[in-house]
């Protein structure tokens, strides 16, 4: 038969500046998290390849990860399961390519 999912929000009008934030402190988390165990893993002056392929594979874990989820226990579409996957993939290649171009030199 027919099912749903409902989503009880505070009363009153929806005010983005709170979730902006909070998806920033979330970016910025991840950011320190692969940081982290980028600088555990490669040395100062690895090379651009080295450190776009390492952070750039845990960052499109770290925004992917769990996306697939959403479609398999609460049926959402695919189609937009996809869209949020290509969404995180391109976060994490850009976080890839950042790092390795600010990797600190030997």
């Amino acid at each position: 038969g027919p099912s749903g999912m409902l989503v009880l929000m505070a009363p009153g009008p929806f005010h983005m500046g709170r979730s902006m934030v909070q998806c920033v402190v979330l970016n910025l988390a991840i950011a320190f998290l692969l940081a982290y165990t980028a600088a555990m893993v490669l040395a100062p002056g690895a090379e651009f390849l080295s450190v776009f392929r390492l952070v750039g594979t845990m960052g499109i874990l770290a925004f992917c990860g769990a996306v697939p989820t959403q479609s398999i226990w609460f049926h959402q579409k695919w189609s937009a399961t996809g869209k949020t996957l290509l969404d995180g993939a391109v976060y994490g290649l850009l976080m890839g390519a950042i790092f390795g171009w600010l990797w600190p030199s030997a």
